[in-house]
């Protein structure tokens, strides 16, 4: 018996339960109210997040706000912080991040040492034999 044979022979046994399968799926997403229930139901779970990390945000503004009632360092350095203040004659000075260079990451200065043990991939397809390994 062929594939095809074993495919209809189980279209056969089961076409009740595969045809009403096919009509559900179509009835729910052919339904607009249902698409529409599962975009908003994404949409709830966006907002959720959101009033989630809002709710943390909250919180440490409000430890930041009493622990600033509590301490003279502490109101100073939220005012440095949150309202770029500075005291009169003072400097701020404000430096670009380093960037993150290849070479220092592992696999960077993985490849820098096989680049200066093995030369560049040109080098090697020119050369490969004839050029004694530098060590």
């Amino acid at each position: 018996m062929g594939r095809r044979a074993a495919a209809l022979d189980w279209l056969k046994r089961r076409w009740l339960p595969a045809a009403l399968a096919v009509l559900f799926a179509a009835i729910l997403l052919g339904n607009r109210g249902f698409r529409l229930m599962v975009r908003h139901t994404l949409t709830l779970h966006k907002i959720n997040g959101a009033l989630r990390q809002g709710k943390q945000e909250e919180a440490e503004l409000r430890r930041e706000v009493a622990l600033a009632e509590k301490d003279e360092l502490a109101l100073e350095r939220a005012a440095r912080k949150h309202l770029d203040y500075r005291k009169l004659g003072e400097f701020e000075y404000r430096f670009p991040p380093p960037k993150k260079s290849a070479a220092r990451s592992f696999a960077g200065r993985l490849k820098a040492a096989f680049r200066r043990m093995l030369g560049s991939p040109e080098e090697q397809l020119d050369d490969h034999a004839a050029r004694p390994r530098q060590p």
